[in-house]
């Protein structure tokens, strides 16, 4: 946070942060993801030096799937592991409108949680809430990750928060 007083009352008014994978500027490349990677863990590590500590999750939200290389799970492996000596879980990681590219990058990348014992924070979309959802679910199910170790955000609908939360997810 640039500005003092900002902070300032986030400090007085919260106990932690935890900041969530999404780069505004679409990364073409792995290298660019792992230098935005780079520039949370700055952040994060200057945040929880003023006073507030900061956690951070890191992955590969939907929007965010580099498209100048191919994705592979060896690379998504080796991108994660180099977060892995900060990171608190993998997120925000999801799909968006559910094209195949996004199902097998969020697959990948579950698997990858799965394997480590991490937590996981999942992006449902903004649009076409409802529709997707179905197929997140299913991929995750699938994924057969522990429910205890998954969060899933945008909820804003009743009859979906209560679907999440009959399955036993966060």
């Amino acid at each position: 946070i640039e500005d003092d007083a900002i902070f300032d009352f986030a400090r007085q008014h919260l106990h932690a942060a935890v900041i969530w994978s999404f780069c505004e500027t679409k990364p073409e490349t792995f290298a660019d993801l792992k230098a935005y990677f780079q520039r949370q863990q700055t952040f994060a590590q200057n945040f929880t030096a003023k006073g507030l500590p900061c956690f951070r999750l890191t992955g590969i939200h939907p929007r965010n799937i580099p498209t100048a290389e191919p994705v592979s799970q060896t690379k998504i492996d080796a991108l994660l592991e180099s977060q892995l000596n900060d990171a608190k879980g993998i997120g925000e990681i999801g799909l968006e409108n559910g094209n195949d590219l996004e199902k097998a990058v969020f697959a990948m990348q579950l698997d990858f949680a799965k394997r480590h014992k991490l937590k996981v924070g999942i992006h449902t979309p903004r649009k076409n809430k409802l529709a997707i959802a179905p197929a997140i679910l299913e991929i995750v199910e699938q994924s057969g990750i522990n429910h205890d170790m998954v969060i899933i955000d945008h909820l804003d609908s009743a009859p979906l928060v209560w679907t999440i939360v009959n399955m036993g997810y966060h």
